[in-house]
């Protein structure tokens, strides 16, 4: 049963590339947070724990870019402070 959000709360939504398309084996490499109008309110690149080759992300960010993001827990930390006084939904959560 989904959480009820009060009246009045923000509601920001989550969105998360990964480097490839199998989720079980995949890094995230960039987290974006939106607010209701599909405003941009957060978005960085996410150094992964191993840097993919020379070739890009399967959205075109390169290794290169990578390696200058902060950490998944250093932009994570970043983003909940942003999103404390708000609800977080994601367009694609799974039950996983």
């Amino acid at each position: 049963m989904p959480a009820r959000v009060p009246a009045n709360a923000k509601v920001f939504y989550l969105d998360f590339e990964t480097s490839g398309l199998d989720v079980l084996t995949e890094s995230i490499v960039e987290i974006g947070l939106l607010d209701e109008s599909s405003n941009a309110v957060f978005s960085t690149v996410v150094r992964p724990p191993a840097l993919p080759g020379d070739e890009p992300t399967v959205h075109g960010i390169s290794s290169e870019e990578l390696a200058e993001g902060p950490t998944f827990a250093e932009a994570f930390e970043r983003l909940l402070r942003l999103a404390l006084n708000g609800s977080c939904a994601s367009p694609r959560a799974s039950s996983r």
